[in-house]
């Protein structure tokens, strides 16, 4: 007779049901600690301590470390890059950004460097694709402030729970300051200026004032104020026109930077500027150009928070006069296309 086929025992078939359980269990404990050892604990990073080193990748390329701004004073801000502008209640990362740049123009000659770090994940649980981070950076003109990635750990070693966050940190990489949540530019320039940092526009300063040194010529100059956080000082030409020109005299015979701001209704509208010597009666071109209309956070950070923001154009375009002089600065705003006047206004100028 043939021989029967074997077949497999009971032991052998548990067994194999046993070695199967542990491969799954083993594969989902392998999986589980690898993601949670990515988590680090939350730190409780306070003003004093050290500020943990990173090296992380910026959007448009180059790698950063801490480290490389040792010696130097720092802002480094987490932001949630991805917030919706059109929302009712606006993230305040992006009037953070208003400041932040503000800063940098004021404060980057006395030594003052700014980082920024997407904090989308620590706000959303998602990271935005590379792309959406590069459009970022160009939409806010961030050529000068580099936007650097996180995968979340880097919030967690600094105790970041919500975006904004900014820390300001001292030349020997310790936190001086910490702001959980908006800083205001006056925040930020109070902390910067108590560590010694000289602004080349005094931002903190709220009195009317005119900042100009004896001049060889007469020239009874309209005072300036602060009246934009972040700005600088500014000239009223009118209650609906201004020129942020630091509240000092302008050089003459090259540009001096200069911004033109109108309070306007929703329509597109253009500015025309002409300087005039009180002296020869010459007239010179300023501006000849439209008006961009601000988005909402930006105009709320010059502004601060409003029941009803009003609508805010500006140019920025720097001014060239030939001559020393005192100057009569005639604005005419206009809708665009149109020759009427909406607004005018009229400003004395020093010019050295």
């Amino acid at each position: 007779m043939p021989k029967s086929k074997s077949i497999p025992s009971l032991h052998l078939i548990w067994l194999l049901i046993l070695l199967i359980f542990v491969a799954i269990f083993a594969s989902a404990y392998f999986l589980f600690t690898r993601n949670n050892q990515a988590v680090l604990p939350l730190a409780d990073l306070k003003a004093g301590a050290p500020a943990p080193d990173f090296t992380l990748n910026g959007v448009r390329g180059d790698v950063y470390h801490l480290s490389d701004y040792k010696g130097q004073t720092l802002l480094l801000s987490f932001l949630n890059t991805q917030s919706d502008p059109t929302a009712a209640t606006s993230d305040p990362s992006r009037s953070q950004i208003v400041f932040l740049k503000s800063m940098s123009q004021q404060y980057h000659t006395a030594g003052l460097r700014i980082l920024l770090i997407d904090a989308t994940f620590t706000e959303t649980g998602t990271r935005p694709n590379i792309d959406a981070l590069t459009n970022f950076t160009y939409d806010w003109n961030l050529d000068s402030i580099p936007l650097l990635l996180d995968d979340g750990s880097t919030a967690r070693r600094y105790g970041v729970v919500t975006a904004p966050t900014t820390f300001l940190i001292t030349p020997d990489g310790k936190v001086n300051k910490r702001w959980d949540g908006f800083a205001s530019a006056q925040q930020l320039a109070l902390a910067l200026q108590t560590l010694g940092n000289n602004p080349a526009v005094p931002t903190t300063q709220v009195a009317a004032s005119t900042l100009e040194p004896t001049l060889s010529f007469p020239c009874e100059a309209t005072p300036a104020q602060a009246k934009f956080n972040g700005l600088g000082l500014a000239r009223p030409l009118s209650e609906k026109i201004w020129v942020v020109d630091e509240g000092r005299p302008w050089e003459s015979g090259r540009p001096w930077k200069i911004v033109w701001i109108v309070f306007g209704d929703d329509v597109d509208l253009h500015i025309r500027a002409t300087a005039t010597n009180q002296r020869t009666n010459e007239t010179l071109i300023l501006a000849d150009d439209p008006l961009e209309q601000l988005p909402k956070e930006q105009i709320r950070g010059y502004l601060g928070d409003s029941a009803a923001l009003p609508k805010l154009y500006a140019l920025f375009a720097p001014a060239v006069l030939n001559m020393p002089g005192c100057f009569e600065v005639d604005i005419i705003v206009t809708q665009s296309g149109t020759t009427e006047p909406l607004y005018t206004g009229q400003a004395i100028i020093p010019v050295r």
